[in-house]
């Protein structure tokens, strides 16, 4: 944007350098640091786990907590406590939210243990510190540290020299995996009419024609947009950082813009992108029976709700029972439904309200 000279690039890179990275291509033989959460569903040859002394319980500095009979007379719903353990004293509402934030806090820090623990195919490097007391117990453990510690003493491992612990031995070089039998493989390929090579074929679109294809990779770009935006002012903006980052091509910018402002702008629907509203965009719903929900776009305007689903193909009645369901859950939420629609963003957008 700023032109290609040496003087606006040295510029860039005085403002930028201290954030700028090179993603390493994958087969390349080197070391890859990352965080826990990005290494969840990979694996590696060998993970070195340093700083393994995290506390496994991390309270919230402040929580919501709603109030009792007793404070009917301050006329307010909720209070915003210190988390601490004082909160166990107060009632059974404190006592209960902080044992609440408690549990949620332990799981999450072992659910990354577990994360990191379970990345290598070979070894394992953890660093961690000695814990200065011995653990009489896994409960009474409160960090990683601490784990480690009383895994150690179950099963008596011998400290070396360094103050290393080994478990096991390194697997020779020579080890390879077993090749799976192909005896009973049965190969198979799926392509596009005009494509040269194979790929097997993961939309219904490609078994028939490209025309098809490119339609439903519109539609998805168009849906994609939709919820990344909540009111009229954030059509370019998110646009054009929708463009730059690759997710469609510049030739097609002008042809999707076009297809969103005939949504935002709609007269009919216009009025679900104003800003004194609130927005929801693929918000995820948690029903009573464990069932997950996540309805494309929900409008909010005090205690009224709309609920709007982008689809693309031809109407289905499978659709309205859809947007019913969404309807039904959010009444369940004590919010009165205004309206539900359902909006087909390939066609022309002509909204049906359910």
């Amino acid at each position: 944007r700023e032109g290609p000279s040496v003087y606006a690039f040295l510029n860039f890179w005085e403002s930028k350098k201290e954030s700028l990275s090179i993603a390493a291509p994958d087969g390349v033989d080197a070391v890859k640091i990352m965080t826990i959460h990005k290494a969840k569903g990979l694996e590696f040859p060998f993970v070195i786990f340093p700083f393994a002394d995290s506390t496994l319980i991390k309270r919230d500095k402040k929580s919501w907590v709603a109030a009792t009979s007793q404070e009917d007379e301050i006329g307010l719903d909720e209070f915003l406590l210190n988390t601490k353990s004082d909160m166990l004293e107060y009632n059974p509402i404190t006592q209960a939210k902080y044992l609440e934030v408690e549990q949620k806090s332990l799981l999450d820090a072992m659910n990354v243990l577990y994360v990191a623990l379970t990345r290598p195919e070979k070894g394992l490097f953890v660093i961690t510190e000695k814990s200065k007391k011995e653990i009489a117990s896994i409960e009474a453990a409160s960090s990683y540290q601490d784990l480690f510690q009383w895994y150690v003493q179950q099963h008596n491992l011998t400290e070396t020299e360094s103050g290393i612990y080994a478990i096991g031995t390194f697997p020779s070089e020579n080890t390879k995996k077993a090749i799976p039998s192909t005896a009973n493989y049965i190969p198979y390929v799926s392509r596009a009419k005009t494509e040269s090579g194979f790929a097997i074929s993961t939309t219904s679109g490609r078994l028939w024609d490209d025309e098809r294809l490119e339609a439903i990779e519109m539609g998805n770009v168009i849906h994609f947009a939709l919820s990344q935006i909540k009111t009229a002012k954030d059509v370019d903006p998110i646009l054009e950082r929708l463009e730059i980052e690759g997710h469609f091509p510049k030739e097609s910018s002008a042809s999707i813009k076009q297809k969103v402002l005939a949504v935002v702008n709609h007269p009919k629907l216009e009025g679900l992108f104003l800003e004194h509203l609130r927005i929801l965009n693929e918000q995820e719903i948690l029903t009573t029976s464990g069932q997950s929900l996540r309805p494309d776009r929900i409008v909010l305007d005090g205690k009224q709700a709309t609920v709007v689903d982008y689809k693309t193909g031809k109407p289905s009645p499978k659709h309205k029972e859809q947007i019913a369901n969404y309807a039904d859950v959010l009444r369940e939420m004590d919010f009165e439904i205004k309206q539900s629609i359902i909006v087909y963003i390939d066609q022309e957008i002509d909204p049906i309200f359910v």
